[in-house]
């Protein structure tokens, strides 16, 4: 979700540089495709659970903030803001991968 967020993002800024309205709608459109994939997945007797959707959640904040640091123009402070928020969140998003890597489960 990270990186359908970032490319987002990326066409956003390609297609229409002073339209400010469509991120956050695709920040929504994004989460309930995942919402709906989860859901898909449950019924579909995969195992689906919540954590799963706030990974999705972080997921996309991450690649909104990258997306919004990098091909929109704004002050400074603003962009450092943004790129710790997305490396933050992506830190959270690995964590758990992470640790079962190392872990050697």
């Amino acid at each position: 979700m990270c990186f359908a967020a970032f490319v987002g993002m990326l066409s956003i800024a390609l297609k229409t540089p002073k339209s400010d309205n469509l991120q956050p709608l695709l920040i929504v459109i994004l989460f309930f495709l995942g919402t709906l994939i989860e859901a898909l997945q449950h019924l579909g007797g995969r195992g689906a659970n919540a954590d799963d959707l706030v990974m999705n959640a972080a997921g996309i904040v991450a690649g909104a903030c990258f997306g919004r640091c990098i091909f929109f123009n704004q002050p400074k402070t603003v962009n450092l803001l943004l790129l710790l928020f997305g490396i933050l969140m992506m830190a959270y998003c690995l964590r758990l991968p992470l640790y079962f890597f190392m872990s050697g489960r």
